[in-house]
């Protein structure tokens, strides 16, 4: 009634693929699973690999440039940054020194001591900014 048909044996299966592999060349360019049989099955032909090297060279400067603009970016970024640091920084030793003098006198004032040593007491604890070149 029915017509059953043996199955395959492995070791057969695994000889016909070793088989046919071995027969047919492995090169980047032929595949035997896609049916591929010769040497050269591109319409590039013999030049493919040096299609493939030009592409590559095409990329390769591709990404270089494209490094290139980060680090532009990168550097445009990071002064950016840093002028707004230092400008924050200014404005919190002026603020500090400025808290600082209005406290001062206030207190010498209050306490009745001599100007000459609030102004000096001043002197001596306010802020300098370094980075200024004076």
């Amino acid at each position: 009634m029915y017509d059953y048909k043996p199955v395959m044996d492995p070791a057969a299966i695994y000889a016909d693929t070793m088989a046919s592999s071995e027969t047919a060349p492995v090169d980047g360019v032929n595949d035997p699973d896609l049916g591929q049989t010769n040497q050269y099955n591109t319409p590039l032909g013999k030049n493919l690999g040096t299609a493939n090297l030009a592409l590559g060279a095409i990329g390769t400067i591709g990404k270089l440039w494209s490094a290139w603009q980060a680090q532009k970016l990168a550097k445009e970024q990071f002064n950016f940054q840093k002028g707004v640091t230092n400008t924050n920084l200014a404005n919190q030793i002026q603020t500090y020194n400025t808290r600082l003098s209005g406290l001062a006198r206030i207190r010498g004032q209050m306490s009745g001591a001599d100007p000459s040593t609030t102004q000096g007491y001043i002197q001596d604890n306010s802020l300098k900014d370094e980075r200024r070149v004076t």
